[in-house]
């Protein structure tokens, strides 16, 4: 009960958007086109929910959040490893690989997300329309305005110089509902989509959507969660790492007494630690041997891959908390070789923290190490100077 009552005084130190941005950010690193495809995918939908009546349980925010991840399924690690052969042109192919990707998402939604039930649009994402459905299932409306927002989006991906047909059935017989057909027609009146697509306003657009969202603190809470979760797309080794180094960083600043606001740094930090990842190759973050000194130079910039990713989204103490993790207080660490005078206290204990994890994981080069040989490892790192005792 008591390990309860602390962990409910830790509130989120980021803001819906700001979670939102930050996932967006990561998941560009993996494959650009299909954020941009979401993103114009969510804007439209966006648009549709403004001027068409869709069912009371739907909301604007669901139905936003669910167009920015409806491609989930395409980010996963096996469809990434010959990225340079995305096939772009396939993303409403009948194909099996293709539909088995739209069903993975929504199970992925579902239980990883806020999203629920909501989130099953997506298994129904190739369906033909059939009238009277949507009357019956509010969860078929989410699918029917994503699908035909989805198709406009990826139309306009493949005919920028070009503008929307004159009939919109032509891109997908059988498939759209009428009326979101009529009120998209109506919507975009003197092309006024196809410019805000062809200009890049509708980023700053979706950007203020986005930024409007204020989710519960449980939901905030849930979602903070994929920040770590899409680490997996690239190494399920980092993505335990992340999770066990930013329960271990919320355990040593209880102990320490640090206060209400620094563990809300300090765990927001240790969450984002590693995010930076995300841009380094498989091969290397999952090799089976220890890195030569070459591959140690490659993974040395996920430091400055995080702050890259975070720092227009999260307060300076976080990009430094997350930027310095790896620094000694001998100026032995990296990337800026810092000593102890210039670390404050939640980057010394992120520090420890990222260690303790390192050494108790497993890896793909080495066994999870005894607790005896961890705290010998500690020891020693603190009696040489190098890290807080």
């Amino acid at each position: 009960m008591h390990d309860r009552l602390r962990s409910a005084r830790i509130q989120n130190h980021l803001a819906s958007g700001q979670i939102i941005n930050i996932a967006n950010k990561m998941l560009s690193v993996l494959n650009k086109d299909l954020v941009e495809h979401n993103k114009r995918t969510a804007y439209i939908a966006f648009l549709i929910f403004q001027n068409y009546k869709m069912p009371e349980k739907c909301t604007l925010s669901n139905l936003v959040f669910l167009a920015l991840y409806h491609t989930i399924g395409f980010f996963r690690t096996d469809y990434l490893y010959n990225v340079e052969d995305f096939d772009f042109s396939k993303l409403f192919s009948d194909e099996n690989f293709i539909k088995d990707k739209y069903v993975y998402g929504s199970y992925y939604l579902e239980y990883m997300t806020h999203l629920e039930e909501d989130a099953r649009a997506l298994k129904y994402f190739h369906r033909d329309f059939i009238s009277g459905e949507s009357d019956v299932s509010y969860i078929l409306s989410y699918k029917e305005v994503i699908y035909f927002s989805a198709r406009m989006a990826f139309y306009f991906a493949q005919n920028k110089d070009a503008e929307f047909p004159r009939d919109l059935n032509e891109l997908a017989p059988n498939k759209f509902n009428p009326e979101i057909v009529s009120t998209f027609e109506k919507i975009n009146k003197d092309n006024f989509v196809w410019n805000k697509l062809k200009t890049g306003e509708y980023e700053l657009y979706i950007a203020n959507i986005i930024n409007t969202f204020h989710f519960s603190k449980e939901i905030n809470q849930k979602i903070q969660k994929i920040l770590v979760y899409f680490l997996d797309f690239k190494s399920t080794a980092t993505f335990k790492h992340a999770i066990n180094t930013a329960c271990f960083a919320l355990s040593l600043g209880y102990r320490v007494s640090l206060t209400e606001e620094e563990l809300q740094v300090l765990y927001t930090s240790a969450i984002l630690h590693d995010v930076g990842k995300i841009a380094i190759p498989e091969k290397i973050l999952e090799s089976p041997k220890k890195f030569t000194p070459e591959e140690f130079e490659i993974m040395k910039k996920h430091v400055e891959y995080s702050k890259e990713i975070i720092k227009d989204y999260v307060s300076q103490e976080v990009v430094d908390a997350v930027y310095r993790h790896h620094e000694k207080l001998d100026g032995s660490g990296y990337p800026d070789h810092l000593t102890a005078k210039d670390l404050t206290p939640i980057q010394k204990i992120i520090t420890v923290a990222d260690i303790l994890s390192a050494l108790l994981d497993s890896r793909s080069y080495k066994h999870e190490y005894s607790q005896e040989k961890t705290f010998k490892i500690l020891s020693t790192m603190s009696f040489d100077g190098k890290i807080d005792p």
